[in-house]
């Protein structure tokens, strides 16, 4: 099977949900990282992957489940031979279609929530398998366009799982947080959501009612980076997925991550990557 019938960037079904990924597959996402338009729900059963999305480096071992947002940036380091996961994936426009709808807020996790190696309690840990055996079962015995029938039912059964899970491990409990750490999710949050348009420190620290030194003192204090270097590696993950995923041209992606003209883009992907982006396009 060829990189490009692995590498899915959506689907063209509502959703699709699998347990037989080989370490092999997954480990084709560590050669550059990918753009995600699709919505992925992941439940670890055996073994560990440890990938960078977005800005987190995390690692997801047994007993965790992870919810991974429509246009998220994955690229994955490592993962063990004995992994076995289940998998849960919506599409793009069904994503879109259920947040416009006023009927899902009551289990529907925040838009966009990025949640990374939640850890499964254990007496949910059953009934979680279940529900993704059910899944998979129906999800085989039924023809591509029946499917369809049940994408509300099994989008609002994961989302309302994954909610309870999160209210028992205190995992979307602010007030369990320390401050530092908040102000460095919320610039996450931010970065990732804007680093395309805005590069400037200033207009983060602005968007969080701090001062720029306030800002890039906790950040590096928390992280170890700074604040450039941060919103850096989301513009250069997003411009490495968009040379290897498609043929974008570089004027194209300059134009879309809002450089003044193509030769600024290419300076400042050499800066960080080391290599032009047509260089970086064509290697292996």
């Amino acid at each position: 099977m060829g990189k490009s019938e692995i590498i899915q960037i959506d689907t063209s079904e509502e959703w699709v949900i699998g347990n037989g990924i080989m370490p092999s597959y997954i480990n084709y996402y560590a050669n550059f990282p990918v753009k995600l338009e699709c919505e992925v729900f992941i439940f670890c059963m055996e073994g560990s992957l440890e990938a960078t999305v977005n800005l987190i480096r995390t690692v997801v071992s047994k007993g965790q489940v992870s919810l991974v947002p429509s246009g998220s940036i994955i690229q994955v380091h490592s993962v063990s031979e004995d992994i076995k996961l289940y998998y849960l994936v919506f599409s793009k426009a069904y994503v879109s279609s259920m947040r416009m709808s006023k009927t899902v807020s009551d289990f529907q996790i925040s838009d966009n929530e990025l949640i990374v190696g939640a850890n499964c309690p254990i007496t949910y840990y059953g009934a979680l398998e279940t529900m993704c055996n059910g899944f998979l079962d129906l999800y085989n015995i039924l023809e591509r366009g029946e499917r369809t029938d049940f994408s509300y039912n099994v989008y609002h059964w994961i989302h309302s799982m994954l909610r309870h899970i999160c209210n028992k491990t205190g995992v979307m409990d602010d007030s369990r947080m320390p401050q530092n750490k908040k102000i460095c999710r919320d610039f996450d949050d931010l970065v990732q959501k804007n680093f395309s348009k805005y590069r400037n420190v200033g207009w983060y620290a602005s968007q969080m009612n701090l001062s720029q030194a306030y800002l890039c003192s906790v950040i590096k204090s928390v992280t170890g980076s700074t604040c450039t270097d941060k919103i850096a590696s989301m513009v250069i993950m997003d411009s490495k997925s968009r040379l290897k995923l498609t043929g974008q041209s570089i004027q194209s992606i300059a134009d879309d991550l809002h450089f003044a003209d193509a030769s600024f883009f290419c300076k400042y992907f050499k800066r960080y990557v080391g290599k032009s982006p047509l260089e970086y396009r064509d290697s292996e």
